[in-house]
């Protein structure tokens, strides 16, 4: 993997609250174009820039079926005031963050472009009504599914005669196979598998308690306590928690989201120019793959997304101060840290029941809440979770803020497909 031609900064970041828009009041009512436009401008501001100084835009949008329209970029770059400059859609599904890095950092690597905005939304609790006439009069999104919005979507398998449905609390239990693995690996007994995953969602919600634009804020101590149960443990191993595939609960799955989110990126010759404080874009990996490999806890593309992106920012896992998965199911902190080099072999599970992975732990992972507390808007997360790395690297998360800002952040993306990627953000003096 080469190095950028060109040096790539992210000078601006922000996300939308994230909800679902029929009911979350900072979101309600919320159309795409309201939630991109929300995080877009956002993001501008916070970069110190205009749309006027965007030179591309990209948006990142994987269920466009739920508005029944393709390609968002056009009617963003109208809503933005950007609509004469190049645009395009795209994704990989919730790996589309990194994705995207790659993408425009090459665009600004080459040269031909100095700033490109970087944006993404998913509304996944509403669908377009059919019988409104008059798209200028209708809300973009309105009506309640009364189906699973996935139920008429599959994963391919090798080929189209092999398919796995999509619904997350079944689709997600693919992820039991590496947990399975682990255990078997470093001979943990079912009740210290079973803690240390929930331990995982403690430390969510923990984060997210902390942050106002999560859909959870409510701690797991404080919903035990409400439903009648003594303490954390007996509660997450309750009825209200129920196994969806063994080791797996239900609170570890991704809860499906509406928002958006966005990024500035800048070439590095000319962030300082609009930003004082500009973190750099070092590495990016990206891979495709399948998602089961026989008693196997790391998958070779997932792995080799890593590999990329250290490679080309020449950084030492060891150096890792931060680090943000895409856990759309929380065994990712276990796993995939391990396999980013944040932990040692047969470590993490010990580290996430000890906390450590919290916000205020020496080595916090998802500051924001992650997908289960946080919520889970496919693309909008993989972005959002750049996007909170940055902040953390700029001091800028409020009541959640690491106690000494990174300087090395990793992060972690896992999409439909699956789609692997890894971005390494870098601080420097």
């Amino acid at each position: 993997m080469g190095k950028w031609a060109r040096g790539v900064s992210i000078i601006g970041a922000a996300y939308t609250p994230f909800g679902n828009v029929l009911e979350t009041p900072a979101i309600k009512g919320m159309t795409y174009q309201d939630l991109i436009s929300w995080a877009a401008l956002e993001a501008l501001q916070n970069a110190g820039i205009t749309p006027n100084d965007v030179d591309s835009l990209a948006v990142a949008n994987f269920q466009s079926e739920t508005i029944k329209a393709h390609s968002l970029n056009t009617v963003m770059a109208e809503w933005l005031g950007i609509k004469t400059k190049p645009s395009i859609t795209f994704e990989t599904a919730c790996a589309s963050g990194a994705a995207g890095l790659r993408m425009a950092g090459s665009m600004i690597a080459s040269g031909m472009d100095d700033i490109v905005l970087l944006v993404g939304t998913e509304i996944f609790n509403s669908v377009v009504d059919d019988d409104l006439e008059e798209y200028r009069k209708q809300p973009a999104v309105r009506v309640p599914l009364d189906r699973n919005i996935w139920q008429d979507f599959v994963t391919y398998g090798f080929d189209q005669a092999y398919v796995l449905p999509i619904d997350f609390d079944v689709s997600s239990s693919m992820y039991a196979f590496p947990m399975q693995a682990y255990a078997k690996k470093y001979g943990l007994t079912p009740d210290q598998l079973d803690d240390a995953l929930n331990a995982t969602v403690v430390n969510n919600r923990r984060n997210a308690a902390k942050n106002p634009r999560a859909w959870l804020r409510e701690e797991i101590s404080v919903e035990a306590k409400n439903a009648g149960f003594s303490s954390e443990q007996e509660y997450l191993k309750s009825k209200y928690n129920p196994f969806v595939c063994w080791p797996l609960r239900s609170l570890q799955m991704a809860k499906m989201a509406d928002g958006a989110s966005a990024l500035v990126l800048c070439a590095s010759d000319k962030a300082k120019k609009y930003s004082k404080n500009p973190i750099e874009l070092t590495g990016v990996g990206h891979a495709a793959g399948y998602y089961y490999e026989p008693d196997s806890i790391n998958l070779s593309s997932e792995m080799a997304a890593f590999d990329q992106a250290y490679k080309m920012s020449g950084i030492n896992p060891k150096d890792i101060e931060y680090l943000g998965l895409h856990d759309c199911c929380t065994h990712t902190h276990i796993t995939v840290s391990e396999m980013a080099g944040y932990f040692a072999p047969g470590e993490a599970w010990k580290a996430v029941l000890e906390g450590r992975t919290a916000f205020d732990g020496d080595k916090p992972i998802n500051t924001g809440g992650g997908c289960s507390s946080m919520g889970n808007v496919g693309p909008t997360s993989g972005i959002a979770e750049i996007g909170e790395a940055f902040m953390q690297m700029r001091g800028e998360c409020g009541d959640r803020q690491m106690k000494n800002p990174p300087k090395v952040s990793v992060c972690h993306a896992l999409g439909g497909g699956p789609n692997f990627g890894v971005t390494v953000l870098e601080k420097k003096d």
